[in-house]
């Protein structure tokens, strides 16, 4: 169970510094010495979530940051993040939160210059 954890520990690492590139599980699985099957069962076991949709969570809490942060566009923070078009990333945003890149953006800005 402890090798488990420290696997996980040790691919989310990973994960997050490398998310802006193109990531397979097997990738990363080999970065770890292990299978992408075994790295795909720890992943579920900690996240509960697939490697493809837990990097995709990192890549999106990421992009939050971006759009909150700077004036870059959307295909400008989409090639930063690992998306491969700004159109993508539009989509798969607007599943995560139900809103556009864009909508938050002037949500947040709007926000926190009321204040």
């Amino acid at each position: 169970r402890d090798m488990n954890e420290f696997r996980f520990r040790l691919a989310e690492r990973f994960i997050r510094d490398n998310f802006h590139h193109t990531l397979r599980l097997d990738d990363v699985a080999d970065r770890l010495h292990i299978s992408g099957r075994q790295l795909q069962r720890v992943i579920k076991r900690h996240t509960n979530k697939g490697f493809s949709e837990y990097l995709e969570e990192v890549r999106l809490a990421h992009i939050r940051k971006l759009l909150e942060q700077s004036d870059d566009t959307l295909e400008s923070i989409a090639l930063q993040c690992g998306y491969s078009s700004g159109a993508y990333l539009q989509y798969a945003f607007k599943k995560k939160w139900g809103i556009t890149p864009g909508e938050y953006r002037r949500q947040y800005k709007r926000q926190n210059t009321a204040l």
